[in-house]
Formats: structure tokens, C-alpha cells, sequence
């Protein structure tokens, strides 16, 4: 599996929280932030990035084949930079390579 991280792959989709949040949370507080303030059923298979008010944890939330799975990162040094506001479509947009890019801790910018 050359071109994934774990289960994530690049014919997924992607959405990253408007907010930064408190990473003491676990998997039901982050369902009920897909379901409250997304307004998006967690268990479609998308998957959903949230980033921690320091902005150096990311947490992403997955459901695939009846069970959800978080996967945590923490960098050292730098910081994680959400992408670009995109007004139209109300979010940030994210697509596999600017979460690799995310996750591995670099600047990710619009195109």
C-alpha cells in the first residue's frame, strides 16, 4: 500500500472542522462535532480532521466496516496551518496531498 496512511487513501474524502478544539476529547465527542456542527453523518466513510487549539496535535476521525478509528499526530517543532478558506463552498478544502502535507507538518497552501 504504497500510496495510503493505514486505511486513509486518496479516493477518500476529506473535511477539516472550522475550530480548533480540545484534544482531551475522544471518539464520541468528535461524532457529535461531525453530527452537531458539520451536519454530516460520520459513518459515510469520510474522513474528519480536527486540529488542537495549539495547533501541534492533529486528530482525524474515520469509519470503515462498522468501527471508527481516530488517528492522532503530534509534531514538535512548527505547527499545523489550516489551508485556505475557501467561501464558496464554506470550508477548507483538503485533498490527499495537502493532508500528507498536513500531517507531516508543513504549511499547506491554496492553489
Amino acid at each position: 500500500m504504497k500510496n495510503t496512511i493505514l486505511e486513509l487513501t486518496p479516493d477518500l474524502r476529506y473535511f477539516i472542522f472550522q475550530q480548533p478544539i480540545k484534544m482531551n476529547t475522544g471518539v464520541d465527542y468528535l461524532i457529535g462535532l461531525v453530527t452537531n456542527y458539520m451536519d454530516k453523518d460520520p459513518q459515510e466513510g469520510e474522513v474528519y480532521i480536527f486540529v488542537s487549539k495549539s495547533h501541534k496535535i492533529l486528530k482525524l476521525l474515520h469509519y470503515s466496516n462498522g468501527v471508527f478509528t481516530m488517528y492522532v499526530r503530534k509534531i514538535r517543532k512548527g505547527v499545523f496551518v489550516y489551508p485556505k478558506w475557501d467561501f464558496s463552498r464554506q470550508e477548507y478544502p483538503i485533498d490527499w496531498p495537502r493532508l500528507r502535507l498536513l500531517i507531516n507538518g508543513y504549511k499547506v497552501v491554496q492553489k
